[in-house]
């Protein structure tokens, strides 16, 4: 039931930001053990060269507060929305913060 919540807060996102993207990202996850070691930063890019080499222009990405959402900021990704949601609706333990980012390539690099 989680993930099917999660799509739809995705949607919700995507809509609200009344864009169309070339590409997405909806999920990039380094376990814990291994942060710090590159892995992230190797993944990220990977994928940036993948849609240079597809003529992407822009890109969306899914994140949340609990994850390192300030990486993407630090990549230069911009924050476009946002949306709460509890859930157990009044317990405030249950607050999660989804984040809709979006980025753009310079395809004459």
């Amino acid at each position: 039931m989680k993930y099917i919540q999660t799509l739809e807060i995705n949607e919700f996102l995507l809509e609200k930001s009344q864009k169309n993207y070339d590409a997405g990202l909806n999920l990039l996850i380094v376990k814990e053990e291994f942060k710090g070691l590159g892995i992230g930063g190797l993944l990220y890019n990977h994928f940036y060269d993948y849609l240079k080499q597809h003529q992407a222009e822009n890109f969306y990405l899914f994140t949340d507060n609990s994850s390192n959402y300030h990486y993407y900021e630090h990549k230069g990704l911009s924050r476009v929305a946002e949306k709460k949601y509890y859930w157990e609706p009044g317990n405030n333990d249950t607050l999660e913060i989804y984040y809709l980012y979006e980025g753009t390539l310079n395809l004459s690099d």
